[in-house]
C-alpha cells in the first residue's frame, strides 16, 4: 500500500491526493491510465472481481474485497507518490522537514477508517462499474 512504502510521505500523500479525479473507464492493454492527476481504472479489473465475486460468502468474500483494494492501491500508488514528492519538493525547506515530522498516526487512522467504508461497500453490494 502507498502509506506503508512511503510513511514519510503520508502528509504529501494526504495533501496531494484530493486534487486526483480517479474513475473507472476503458483503458487500452493495461489497468490503470494516468494523464495527470486523472486516473482512470479499467473496467476490466472491476469485471474480474464481479467474477470472483459471485458464489462467494462471508470471509472469503471480504478477503477478495481486500485483494481488490490492494490491487487498486498498487496501481495508483505511482502517480500518487510522485504528486506527493512534486508537492513536497515544492515547499519551502522549513515547511518541508515540518511536513515530514507530522503525526502520521493520526493519517493512519484516517486512511483505515476510509479503507473500512470501503471495504463495507465492496462486501455489500459492489461498488464497481
Amino acid at each position: 500500500m502507498p502509506l506503508d512504502a512511503t510513511p514519510l510521505l503520508a502528509p504529501a500523500l494526504a495533501a496531494a491526493w484530493p486534487a486526483f479525479d480517479v474513475g473507472w473507464g476503458p483503458v487500452a492493454r493495461d489497468l490503470v491510465e494516468a494523464r495527470g492527476t486523472r486516473l482512470r481504472l479499467s473496467t476490466a479489473l472491476a469485471s474480474c472481481y464481479r467474477a470472483q465475486r459471485a458464489g462467494r460468502t462471508g470471509a472469503a468474500r471480504r478477503a477478495l474485497a481486500k485483494a481488490l483494494v490492494r490491487d487498486v492501491l498498487d496501481l495508483v500508488g505511482p502517480p500518487a507518490r510522485a504528486a506527493a514528492v512534486a508537492w513536497l519538493e515544492a515547499l519551502p525547506a522549513g515547511r518541508r522537514a515540518a511536513s515530514l515530522e507530522t503525526d502520521r498516526s493520526r493519517l493512519a487512522v484516517e486512511a483505515a477508517q476510509a479503507l473500512g467504508r470501503l471495504l463495507d461497500a465492496l462486501d455489500g453490494e459492489p461498488a464497481l462499474p
